[in-house]
């Protein structure tokens, strides 16, 4: 009786309880603004049947135990019925088990706030409680705010998530005053105008113009300002410290013109003059002088300075020309150098001409400057052009960048020749062997020998044809090479190219009337390596020489031969070459020499268009009068709108520029030797001698020879 007192006073206390906290749930239900969900569970399928998954469905999120703890003390598998005698009854007894806060006598998680009533008499875990041996708690995991009864159906609400509490604002102290508004921003004061001061702006409203600080709190917007003394005041002296304020106004300003203006009264009695050191006065009180710097202890006022040794000073020490202050108002005057004398330093500090001056910067010779060619290569010279030089290559440019200053002195300049050639013509006697007749060919050998030596940079000779009289050469085993040409002509002559082209004569004996090719050409000479015969590398052909400037075109024009001077209107193409008749292959020379003609003057023209030379040599074997029926290359001739040309010809065993068609502006030469016992009288015999110009043109001049 009394343990069932015990008992009846337990539930008593459980009962007060749980409808303490059904009320709470319905208050915090009413109190949320969110609907509740609401879902049907019955209690009455077995525990570890589908009763296990009725309240996992019901609450995915409440972590459901793998194994529950059975009455009997073993372990349940999820899904086994926890209920020992299957009744579902109050009979299970948990023997020895203590119910821990929380949790339910079946050792199964209870959640807060929540109770669970099994079977017909259940007493729901209650937090702190012991069960006692043999009570009939039969217990299940409790579910979060749900009370379950197994005889009838429970509606549950879902779980309303528990608003946060309300925030408090803190209270304001009673000492805090009220915010203020922010005080209105000044604005900035205007740029300033000219004759205002920008020290405060700091801006200026001149195109151009910038703020240079004069003194501390005092500035004005200029053009310029270098620190020192300010030159454009003429009656007050003052100080300039030139420190920049702000930016510069976009735009153009107009340089100051210094040499416009007066040389400042107070110039003479505060700046520099002559020798003086400038560097402490910072300005200079003669007009259009600038004060610079030798290095950091001295410098002197000049009228210009380029970085390195000073020609004029003591010794040969670098000046770094820096600017110290501005320039003087005035004209520049800048002394002449041609009437100095260089000092003795000069010669033996200094790059002689040819060395490379890119170190020294300086040139001992008198006149002379260093003028660069390339990074790395300079060299001393009178005086320098952009582009290519007298005594270098034609076709390798200078940027004539002078470095350092010009030697005292007036400079020697001779003229500068590029290179030189000699022309000669109708070298062949009659009889090709008979002694008597080598007289005037001997005395123009010794007139081209003598040349050759005066001049000492002949590049090449230009034979005009007729080589050999009267009827040319077989092959290359010919004796007239010998007699008629190496043991007549030295062999310094015989160093340097012979281009030659054919003349009508050359054509008689040689195979080359009558060749399919052009390498059967007896004359012809494709090896340029190969001086002892002609150079010819076809009847036609050009060679151009880029490092001179010049290029030369060798012409086969013998279908002109017959041409009837000034008077004959058939061309090239209806003309025909009457030397043909001396050969074995008339038809075919006649043919042969006609086309070779014409592509001659196929290739002439193409050259004038596609030559990069600013002169070109031309030469055939026939005078400009021989031409009249081909008015078109007449004019090409004559045009030196891309290029000066000169004409050689001979045929007429004479020197002359007057006697066949003019093809001014540009020039031409008949040249020719006498074949005669002696030279002719009523002619003059010789040669022409062409001097290629540092610039490329070319001066040609004859020298005449007397066979007697």
């Amino acid at each position: 009786m009394k343990y069932a007192l015990s008992l009846g006073l337990i539930g008593g206390v459980v009962v007060v309880w749980l409808g303490a906290l059904v009320t709470d749930l319905q208050r915090r239900q009413q109190s949320s603004s969110a609907p509740a969900e609401v879902s049907e569970r019955t209690l009455e399928e077995p525990i570890g049947g589908a009763a296990t998954a009725n309240v996992t469905a019901a609450w995915p999120n409440v972590a459901m135990p793998d194994r529950l703890v059975a009455p009997t003390g073993r372990s349940a598998a999820a899904g086994e019925s926890l209920d020992p005698d299957g009744q579902g009854g109050s009979g299970a007894a948990m023997v020895g088990v203590a119910a821990a806060a929380g949790t339910d006598f079946n050792g199964v998680a209870a959640t807060p706030d929540a109770a669970a009533v099994p079977g017909k008499a259940s007493t729901p875990a209650m937090p702190g409680v012991d069960a006692m041996a043999g009570e009939g708690l039969n217990g299940i995991a409790v579910m979060p705010d749900v009370a379950a009864s197994t005889t009838e159906r429970v509606t549950t609400a879902a779980p309303t998530p528990v608003p946060p509490p309300p925030t408090t604002p803190a209270p304001t102290p009673a000492s805090t005053p009220a915010p203020t508004a922010a005080p209105t921003p000044v604005p900035p004061p205007p740029c300033a105008i000219s004759g205002e001061n920008c020290a405060e702006s700091r801006c200026c409203v001149g195109a151009g113009e910038q703020c240079y600080e004069k003194s501390p709190g005092e500035a004005a917007c200029r053009a310029e300002c270098r620190a020192g003394p300010d030159m454009s005041a003429y009656l007050e002296r003052s100080i300039w410290s030139c420190r920049e304020l702000g930016q510069r106004t976009p735009g153009r300003v107009a340089k100051v013109n210094w040499t416009g203006m007066p040389v400042p009264s107070w110039a003479k009695q505060y700046c520099s003059s002559g020798k003086d050191n400038c560097q402490m006065t910072r300005c200079c009180s003669e007009e259009g002088m600038q004060c610079y710097a030798k290095n950091t202890s001295l410098a002197q006022c000049k009228p210009s300075c380029m970085p390195g040794p000073d020609l004029t000073d003591v010794d040969g020490m670098s000046w770094s020309c820096e600017e110290i202050g501005p320039r003087t108002p005035g004209t520049v005057l800048e002394p002449s150098v041609t009437g100095l004398v260089a000092p003795a330093w000069v010669r033996t500090q200094c790059s002689a001409s040819g060395e490379n001056c890119d170190v020294t910067k300086c040139c001992s010779q008198d006149g002379h400057q260093c003028y660069s060619k390339s990074p790395g290569w300079s060299s001393c010279k009178p005086d320098c052009t952009p582009g290519p030089q007298p005594e270098d290559r034609a076709d390798e440019s200078w940027s004539c960048r002078a470095l350092g200053p010009r030697t005292p002195g007036l400079a020697k300049t001779p003229p500068v020749r590029r290179g030189s050639f000699l022309v000669v013509g109708d070298l062949g006697a009659k009889g090709g062997s008979h002694v008597g007749s080598m007289r005037c060919r001997m005395a123009v050998a010794r007139a081209m020998d003598a040349k050759m030596s005066e001049l000492g940079n002949v590049k090449f000779v230009v034979n005009v044809g007729d080589s050999f009289k009267d009827s040319g050469v077989l092959d290359r085993d010919d004796e007239k090479w010998d007699k008629a040409w190496r043991w007549i002509y030295s062999e310094q002559l015989r160093s340097v190219p012979w281009y030659s082209v054919y003349g009508n004569h050359d054509y008689r004996s040689d195979p080359c009337a009558c060749a399919d090719v052009e390498a059967e050409c007896a004359q012809v000479n494709y090896d340029e390596q190969n001086l002892e015969y002609f150079q010819m590398p076809g009847t036609s052909y050009f060679r151009a020489f880029p490092e001179i400037g010049i290029e030369i075109v060798g012409l086969d024009l013998n279908n002109f031969c017959d041409a009837s001077v000034q008077t004959d209107a058939r061309g090239p193409a209806e003309l025909v070459f009457g030397e043909c008749a001396h050969t074995g292959c008339v038809a075919k020379c006649v043919k042969a020499i006609r086309n070779r003609t014409l592509e001659a003057l196929d290739l002439f023209f193409k050259r004038t268009k596609e030559s990069t030379a600013r002169s070109l040599v031309v030469f055939s074997h026939y005078p400009t009068d021989y031409f009249t029926s081909s008015p078109d290359f007449l004019r090409a001739l004559a045009d030196n709108s891309r290029h000066n040309i000169t004409y050689f010809s001979g045929h007429r065993h004479g020197v002359d520029n007057a006697s066949a068609v003019s093809i001014e502006p540009n020039k031409y030469w008949v040249v020719g030797e006498g074949d005669d016992d002696r030279c002719d009288a009523d002619q003059r015999h010789g040669i022409v001698v062409g001097e290629i110009a540092g610039d490329s043109s070319i001066t040609t001049y004859p020298v005449f020879v007397d066979g007697g």
